[in-house]
């Protein structure tokens, strides 16, 4: 294993109920920028499971996938808690949450933290773009 990836990720949505988006940043150890990506999810809980969900898939399709070990960084300390603790999910979220489990097992080295919502400022601004999107945006650098 080479290094640590970190990814960025945040989620949002507009209204209630309402459309949502997730967009995220993969730095590697030295911070310079792998991947982005930004997109809608449709209607979503505002915890933004998917979000989590799209995060893993995209590591799984990379490069990286196996190589380097992988934090996911979120200012979403609900969702988190939901990932580790199965005893606190809500019903409705438990086959995107279980998804999230299988792909942590697929990836093997990945973890997810909290981060505080100023250090997940970049992810912010890419999930503002990914709520008024049409389709899924995905760089890889």
């Amino acid at each position: 294993m080479s290094n640590i990836l970190k990814f960025n990720v945040d989620g949002s949505k507009r209204g209630k109920p309402g459309t949502a988006g997730c967009g995220g940043a993969l730095r590697d150890s030295k911070s310079n920028i792998r991947r982005l990506f930004c997109g809608p999810l449709g209607i979503q809980d505002s915890n933004m499971a998917g979000c989590k969900k799209k995060t893993s898939e995209l590591f799984k399709t990379s490069q990286s996938y196996k190589k380097e070990a992988l934090i996911i960084e979120s200012d979403s300390i609900v969702t988190i808690s939901w990932i580790y603790n199965r005893g606190n999910r809500p019903w409705g979220l438990w086959s995107t949450l279980d998804e999230i489990n299988s792909l942590k097992k697929s990836i093997g080295m990945v973890g997810f933290v909290l981060a505080f919502r100023e250090a997940n400022s970049f992810a912010d601004a890419l999930v503002k773009l990914g709520v008024n999107s049409n389709e899924f945006f995905v760089a890889w650098l």
